[in-house]
């Protein structure tokens, strides 16, 4: 009734306007999918796909970019490793004993 509208978000956000075709390579990255089914799925829908050599491009420089995030979020197992070590919390051979969990961004359920 008073027309307002508020945005209230759960984690930090930062400004990720990104153009369709970067989108949807992103999509078919996180879903485990490739430029042909990309294409299929999209030419369902009626809407034209971007060429091979766009998605290679965009498919590069999101991989890229993921690859500096993966790394990123290794910096936290480092902590976890030491702080295993400081407590004593190693196998026979001296390995921290922590639990690691990574899916590579595929779809999929991690356990």
């Amino acid at each position: 009734m008073c027309n307002k509208k508020e945005k209230i978000a759960t984690e930090e956000t930062v400004d990720a306007n990104i153009d369709v075709n970067t989108a949807a390579v992103l999509a078919s990255v996180s879903t485990g999918v490739g430029f042909s089914q990309l294409e299929e799925s999209l030419s369902v829908l009626n809407v034209p796909c971007m060429s091979y050599i766009t998605y290679a491009v965009n498919h590069s420089k999101i991989s890229e970019k993921i690859c500096e995030t993966a790394w990123k979020c290794m910096e936290g197992g480092k902590e976890e490793a030491r702080l295993a070590r400081e407590c004593g919390e190693i196998d026979e051979d001296g390995y921290p004993l922590i639990t690691v969990i990574g899916d590579g961004a595929w779809c999929k359920r991690s356990n």
